[in-house]
């Protein structure tokens, strides 16, 4: 087990969890096809990694207006999938977790955000992290449900 994790003493840390009512496998397709992203990662508009699902393969997003620059850091196939955004002055670490459950899939996401930005605007940008995060597992449910039952 590897111990990537988000950075407890950030000035913005957010976290939220779900159940799924989907095998793993159908969400672990989703979470780690970033081509899907758009359809449930809330401003997510396109998604691709430049290399195979391994730690160290970097990958680029638009969210919103924003291009994000980010690299894999934790890859457990079917249970945690983790990456850091890069910026200037800022790191951003997020980490998905998931584990089986009767019926289904408990997920886990934690984020948290670090840098000028995030000390300066924290009480917004942990409103925003926190509603994205919950947003986010909301969507993968209504979207790994559907493709679940048609599998």
């Amino acid at each position: 087990m590897s111990v990537f994790s988000i950075d407890p003493r950030a000035p913005v840390t957010g976290r939220a969890a779900g159940f799924i009512a989907a095998a793993p496998g159908a969400v672990w397709a989703l979470l780690s096809d970033p081509g899907t992203w758009p359809a449930w990662y809330p401003g997510v508009t396109e998604a691709h990694f430049e290399g195979p699902l391994v730690p160290g393969t970097e990958f680029d997003r638009f969210s919103g207006p924003a291009f994000v620059r980010s690299r894999l850091e934790l890859v457990e196939p079917g249970e945690r999938l983790g990456w850091r955004d890069s910026g200037i002055g800022s790191g951003a670490p997020h980490l998905w977790t998931l584990r089986p459950e009767r019926g289904g899939t408990s997920v886990v996401t934690e984020a948290s955000l670090s840098g000028l930005s995030a000390w300066l605007f924290r009480a917004s940008r942990r409103q925003a992290l926190d509603t994205g995060l919950n947003a986010a597992i909301g969507a993968l449910a209504r979207l790994a449900t559907v493709g679940d039952r048609a599998a």
